[in-house]
């Protein structure tokens, strides 16, 4: 009787899991990560979590793993949460020392986005069309454009004048929309207040005085005097 082996042939699933895995680009809220940067520079930490993220109220509740997520790309943290102690470091100096670093970490991650457009000349709709082409709506597209700028300022990466005047335009405009939030936010808590102030029952006090016929005239106006000085003082 023969017997036959069959060679499985395991390239592909070799290939597959020697794929690194994929993190798309983040296009979380530039104020998220202006939050993380300045608390980085007062506290130290060895690994970074959902409940570092959340502890410190570095964004909303909900939205941790979106921060840690964006740290990994930077590779600020690994795929554990491990901080890479020399980036934080570097990301604690001030200056040009502040600068290398985040450029560092900034041209790195964004490796393929650096070799595929030419920032100093591209116009912001190649920008946002090559992060659509990295699997992105266009919403999502225009957050990571808003974030990568940010980066790249602060990094002092040069970039064409038409980006950085887009982006110009588009923050000034998110913060007209913010000043227009939180002012009508203001009117309607002033005017709640001034509902609940006209809303508030009057104090009523009621006294009764008995005299009696033998009563001497000064002690009626003696309880009469502090009747009245006590009603100014209820209505101040």
């Amino acid at each position: 009787m023969t017997e036959m082996f069959v060679e499985t042939d395991k390239t592909e699933t070799d290939k597959k899991k020697k794929e690194k895995k994929i993190i798309k680009p983040p296009y979380i809220p530039v104020g998220w990560i202006e939050r993380f940067f300045a608390k980085i520079t007062q506290v130290k930490v060895n690994k970074i979590d959902n409940s570092f993220i959340n502890n410190y109220g570095i964004t909303q509740s909900g939205n941790e793993s979106k921060v840690v997520a964006c740290l990994k790309f930077l590779k600020i943290i690994d795929e554990n949460g491990l901080v890479d102690q020399t980036a934080v470091q570097g990301l604690r100096m001030e200056g040009e020392e502040y600068e290398n670093k985040l450029r560092e970490l900034v041209e790195n991650a964004y490796e393929k986005l650096f070799k595929e457009v030419d920032l100093e000349k591209c116009d912001s709709a190649t920008l946002r069309n090559y992060f659509i082409s990295q699997d992105m709506t266009q919403t999502m597209a225009k957050g990571a454009v808003t974030l990568f700028v940010f980066l790249c300022n602060k990094a002092d990466i040069k970039l064409s004048k038409e980006i950085n005047d887009k982006n110009a335009t588009l923050k000034n405009s998110n913060e007209t929309k913010r000043e227009k939030i939180i002012t009508r936010k203001t009117k309607i808590k002033t005017k709640t207040r001034e509902t609940e102030k006209k809303q508030e029952p009057k104090k009523e006090i009621h006294y009764h005085f008995h005299f009696d016929k033998d009563t001497p005239p000064e002690n009626v106006e003696r309880v009469m005097k502090n009747l009245e000085q006590k009603k100014d003082d209820l209505s101040e």
